[in-house]
């Protein structure tokens, strides 16, 4: 009797799975492969990007994005307040949008070059005048205030200036903590990485089938709508 009832649950089960499996070969035959973010898991930049040796925190965590946290309200202070000034004080081409019931980081978007500089040179000034967490300028004097003013904000510099800021006395670069915040507000604002995320990164990115593709292909390539392009 047992052995009746092994060999019928064996059928049963190799029934199930043919079943299966001739479902899967459906799927096979009239089916799709659809992968998000096509355009940046087939880049040609992270072919060769594998992990090695052991794990290891990320450089200056987590004082790194706790600063750029800290950068980001400052820059939302900033776009606020120029984005509501009347008059001649006003920023044309930048927007700021909040809402506060949502409880979300309002919308801020740089539409042109002028308003970036504005607004990216008034958070400079914001942060040395005031300092950050993990980078305290405000107790230095106006002559080296001034000179990290210029070493965060402007991508090419002259020896002196670049001298002025990491030379070892002034004290920026003779400390680890200080040295690598003063080179992430570097790269965040004189290599335009915050004006990059407000103005040129686009969201709602859709995909769709290129029909003029030569040579043709089912891949799905992403494009930007004509109404969103258009503003």
């Amino acid at each position: 009797m047992g052995l009746e009832r092994s060999w019928a649950d064996h059928t049963k089960a190799s029934g199930l799975g043919k079943q299966i499996l001739n479902t899967y070969r459906k799927f096979e035959d009239v089916s799709r492969d659809i992968v998000d973010e096509s355009d940046e898991n087939f880049s040609v930049k992270f072919d060769l990007t594998y992990t090695m040796g052991t794990q290891q925190p990320i450089n200056m965590s987590p004082d790194r994005w706790i600063m750029i946290q800290e950068l980001m309200d400052i820059v939302l202070e900033v776009a606020g307040g120029l984005s509501t000034t009347a008059g001649a004080g006003r920023v044309k081409g930048l927007i700021f949008e909040e809402n506060k019931a949502s409880g979300r980081f309002p919308t801020i978007r740089v539409l042109e070059e002028s308003a970036g500089k504005r607004l990216i040179d008034t958070v400079a000034e914001h942060v040395c005048r005031t300092g950050l967490k993990g980078f305290q300028i405000h107790h230095q004097s106006k002559k080296m205030r001034q000179a990290v003013l210029k070493y965060i904000l402007h991508p090419d510099l002259d020896p002196a200036e670049i001298l002025a800021v990491e030379n070892a006395s002034s004290g920026f670069f003779s400390e680890p903590a200080t040295k690598h915040a003063l080179l992430l507000l570097r790269g965040l604002l004189a290599s335009n990485v915050i004006l990059f995320a407000l103005g040129q990164k686009r969201f709602r990115v859709n995909y769709g089938l290129a029909s003029d593709r030569r040579p043709p292909t089912m891949l799905a390539v992403p494009y930007i709508p004509l109404e969103q392009a258009a503003r």
